[in-house]
């Protein structure tokens, strides 16, 4: 299950860089900065599927995963694609931020997890 998580998080930072280059109309180091900003999130939930190791933790963090990816990628395919807008650009300013913040909640639950598994 780990790869299969590992392989969703690759995807999603590689679907994540390209929609972000074909976005970009003048090449920038902003624009560089604010995709490198989009997979922020991705690394830390890569970190978290490196430490989950027991039957409950690893589910989770494919769940995790999955949400986070189609969470992500859908908001920022919707905002540049579908429905166009002057401000869409901006997702890649909110999304990460709400990614951050349910990864960030996560860890809770996440971490008392672990230490139970390692105090058992």
């Amino acid at each position: 299950m780990k790869k299969v998580s590992y392989l969703i998080c690759g995807l999603a930072v590689l679907v994540t860089i390209v929609i972000g280059i074909d976005s970009m109309e003048p090449y920038s180091l902003t624009a560089i900065g604010f995709i490198v900003w989009a997979i922020s999130p991705y690394g830390l939930l890569s970190i978290l599927i490196k430490f989950s190791k027991s039957q409950i933790t690893i589910p989770g963090t494919l769940i995790l995963a999955i949400t986070t990816s189609v969470f992500g990628l859908g908001l920022i395919i919707d905002a540049l694609y579908i429905h166009l807008d002057a401000q869409g650009g901006l997702v890649y300013i909110i999304v990460p931020f709400w990614q951050w913040v349910t990864l960030l909640f996560c860890l809770i639950p996440f971490f008392l997890l672990l230490n139970r598994e390692n105090n058992a």
